[in-house]
């Protein structure tokens, strides 16, 4: 009986992860966390979810036509879908890396390394701290330590995306990758037992304020209650160090638009600036010696830009799908088109359960034959399912054909050759 609560609440939690990673205005981020859920795919047989390559392939050369490849994209949305459809983190690590090789390659990200390192820290974290929902606490602590125990016991298999030519050297960069992120875990970990520290005399001056409540009202609080308010304080300190660990996945380890311009030092900072906001103001406690003093260093985090560039990294919805695994619900009005994306999350949660099942593709498709067709035509398409030509328009070289279907209304741009 109790297994059954928690296969539901665990349900209940991935759903939501699932609907607040659709909160955000960055329609490209919106794009391929669909492209991915679409492209899904149930292996009954390894009771596994895996990725449909002929339809992740068909999905992109539409979104070719229809997308926007902006410089705020983040491409850790394009894994989160099979992340949160898996049930364990090691069933879908083959299939996180290929997803960022692939995706990296089409926006043009060249530090596709940090990415898949990006990527499996996520991974590992989110079913970490899944298969720990339903404990009464999360030690920060030991969820460094065990990405860390994951990201060592990893070995890519280099030889799946590179020929013999690039092999050799492209093993040297991936192994160089890995243990400049287990070394800047092990400075996270540091930096988070100081934190724990600082967390301890917060536990302290909570008790104090709950007795004094405690003393000095009419109404008693039972002994529930009390270990209510302490649970609930907890979350919240959780929750933002969880947030700002996520945020050093983007910052850090992405090195998107500017950022990528950062050397190691302020790299650093950014980390550690992320951390010190943990730090009481009233009681600031001396940092470890490895970290950067946020202080010295505030006119030089202004002249790389970062803080200019920083607004165009949209991350915000992943760390609100993170935080819905510490029971953070989504916002109806804050999600475009929300009955569709919640019909998705549906789809999607079947899927993951083996439900039902999805069906695998036999070839590519692609978008060009609607240049043929005329306004009013309908036609079922391989991707986008039943469609209907609403507008075409040609404008210059750029032939423009609006159509609708079950997903929504798109806007395909053919250029003339």
């Amino acid at each position: 009986m109790r297994e059954m609560e928690i296969d539901n609440e665990r349900t209940f939690l991935i759903k939501n992860a699932y609907l607040n990673l659709f909160d955000t205005d960055n329609k490209t981020n919106r794009d391929i966390a669909l492209i991915t859920t679409k492209s899904l795919f149930a292996d009954k047989s390894k009771r596994q979810i895996i990725i449909d390559e002929n339809r992740l392939r068909s999905e992109y050369i539409y979104f070719n036509y229809y997308g926007e490849k902006n410089i705020s994209v983040n491409i850790l949305n394009s894994v989160m879908p099979i992340i949160l459809s898996n049930k364990f983190a090691e069933q879908c690590q083959d299939e996180v890396c290929s997803m960022i090789f692939k995706v990296s390659r089409f926006f043009g990200e060249e530090k596709i390394f940090d990415a898949m390192m990006s990527a499996t820290i996520l991974n590992c974290f989110i079913h970490d701290i899944l298969d720990k929902s339903f404990d009464e606490d999360i030690d920060y602590i030991e969820l460094l330590e065990n990405i860390k125990k994951f990201i060592t016991g990893y070995n890519l298999d280099i030889s799946r995306y590179f020929d013999q030519l690039q092999l050799k050297k492209n093993i040297i960069a991936y192994q160089k990758c890995r243990i400049n992120t287990i070394k800047l875990i092990d400075e996270y970990i540091t930096l988070a037992i100081e934190m724990k520290k600082e967390d301890d005399i917060l536990d302290v001056e909570i008790e104090d304020n709950i007795e004094y409540k405690s003393k000095n009202t009419d109404d008693k609080i039972t002994l529930n209650e009390r270990t209510e308010l302490l649970k609930i304080n907890k979350n919240e300190m959780y929750q933002r160090n969880i947030c700002d660990f996520i945020l050093k996945l983007n910052h850090c380890d992405m090195k998107f638009g500017k950022i990528k311009e950062l050397n190691q030092t302020s790299q650093k900072m950014i980390v550690e600036e992320l951390l010190a906001t943990q730090v009481s103001q009233e009681n600031k406690v001396e940092q470890n010696k490895t970290s950067i003093k946020i202080e010295q260093n505030k006119t030089s985090l202004k002249d790389t830009k970062y803080k200019a560039d920083k607004k165009n990294i949209d991350f915000i919805n992943i760390k609100k799908s993170i935080l819905s695994l510490l029971n953070l619900k989504p916002k109806r009005g804050n999600i475009d088109d929300f009955e569709f994306i919640d019909s998705m999350s549906k789809y999607f949660i079947n899927l993951s359960n083996f439900k039902i099942t999805s069906k695998q593709i036999e070839s590519v498709s692609d978008p060009r034959y609607m240049i043929a067709l005329n306004i009013g035509d309908m036609y079922q398409d391989p991707i986008l399912n039943k469609i209907k030509i609403t507008a075409k328009n040609m404008v210059e070289n750029i032939l423009y054909v609006e159509l609708t279907c079950k997903s929504g209304s798109y806007k395909l741009k053919f250029k003339r050759k």
